[in-house]
Order: structure tokens, then sequence, then C-alpha cells
């Protein structure tokens, strides 16, 4: 008999979801390894490939290390697949329908420093969901190019530095609220100085349905136990020397 998720201890090795995480006011927070952790796993639960998936958790991670809630818009990202992937073209990237952040974002970081990737004269990404998921992608190609990119969305405009850590936690926490927007990047060749202290942020906090809404998609991508996985579990032999 497999015993219920919710009477096993949190470190027990047959738990198949995420322990339950103690939180205040229907929310809970998680630790940056968590939200990685739990943001791959969703991903590749939603149907992403394990490449995708890991990229989305580390965007998770990486909004979160900068205050920015990154669980909802994941969530509602996962929840909007499949979305369009983007035909690089020098100057504008655009699908025949929304862009998906994710594989944009991949796609954006992987063309950095090719022609079709970021130019002098600047680059839109049309019609992206969810855009707040494409800045830590962003981040990663200022940081490639060494380069500051300046981002505008909507209503929303902020500075990436060449040093890949963040921007303007108020701006990004701005962006979050949109739920699709064309983005604009442009390199900007001022010199940033080095060793600037990086700003440090509260983990932000997850309201408790979104976190269970992701652990549930993570769940897809295990495997139930069965009478043979179990049967098939341990050593047969004593390990007495």
């Amino acid at each position: 008999m497999i015993m219920p998720t919710n009477m096993m201890p949190a470190n027990d090795p047959m738990r198949s979801g995420s322990a339950q995480v103690a939180g205040t006011g229907g929310a809970v927070v998680l630790s940056l390894s968590e939200t990685e952790a739990l943001c791959t796993r969703a991903a590749r639960g939603a149907g992403l490939d394990w490449g995708h998936a890991e990229e989305a958790g580390r965007a998770a991670a990486w909004l979160a290390r900068q205050g920015v809630p990154a669980c909802a818009p994941m969530l509602r990202c996962l929840q909007m697949q499949p979305l369009q992937l983007p035909d690089p073209q020098p100057g504008r990237w655009a699908g025949r329908a929304v862009l998906c952040p994710l594989r944009s974002g991949a796609a954006l970081a992987d063309h950095a420093l090719l022609p079709e990737g970021l130019r002098d004269a600047g680059l839109t990404l049309e019609t992206v969901a969810l855009p707040v998921l494409l800045l830590p992608f962003i981040a990663q190609a200022a940081l490639l190019r060494g380069t500051a990119i300046k981002v505008t969305a909507g209503d929303v405009a902020l500075l990436l530095g060449p040093d890949g850590a963040g921007g303007d936690a108020g701006a990004m926490g701005a962006l979050a609220e949109h739920a699709a927007a064309d983005v604009t990047l442009c390199a900007r060749t001022e010199k940033f100085a080095a060793g600037q202290p990086v700003a440090a942020h509260s983990l932000p906090a997850t309201p408790l349905p979104v976190w269970q809404t992701l652990d549930a998609l993570a769940l897809r991508a295990t495997v139930p136990a069965s009478k043979s996985s179990l049967a098939g579990a341990g050593g047969t032999g004593s390990d007495n020397d």
C-alpha cells in the first residue's frame, strides 16, 4: 500500500510531489533552488522539452532573485502552451501568433552575437506573452555582449546592465502585470562601473493555489509507483563484508 502524500515525512524518498511549505496568508515562500526545481519540472509536465524546461526553471529563479514573483507568470505561460517560436529576422522577430517568452528568450540568448540577434539598430519581438519571463534571457544576452540593454514593453522601460544581474525591481514588477506586449531591445554603449554591489531583495511569496497547480503539473513528469517498480527497488542481497 502506498502511503498518501500528506501522511509522508517531508524527506521521504517515496514522496511523488513537493512537500507543502509553511506560509502565511495563503502563500508560500520558496527558496531559489525550490523555485528553479519546481518550475523546471512543471514546464516539463506542461509539454516543454527538457532543454526549454531547464531554461524555464533558471529564468524563474533569476526573477525571484530580483524580488519579482515568478511562479504566477510561469504558470500562466505553461497553461497557454503551445505558443509560437519566433522567426529570427534582422531587426524584428515575429510569429504567426503570440510568441512564447521561454522559447523566444532561449533563441534570443543563442542569437546574442549573431546578425539576426540584437544589433545596434535595435530589435523588436512582436506580441510576446508574459514579457516579464523574457527578462532573464535579455540579461543573459547583455552579459554575453558585454553591453547594457534597454528594454521597452508597453508603458514599461528598464535597463539591464552588462553584468547580467538585473535592473529596476519596480519596473520589472510592473512588467509582470502585462499579459502580452511588443518588446523592443536597444543596446547601450555607455560605460558602466564594474563591481557595483547587487541590491538584495526579499524572496517573493507565491500564492498557495499557484504552488499547488505547478506541483500538479510537475507530477506529470513523474512515473507513478507500481508493483513492478516497487518490486525492483532496493538491493536484493546483503552488503555485509
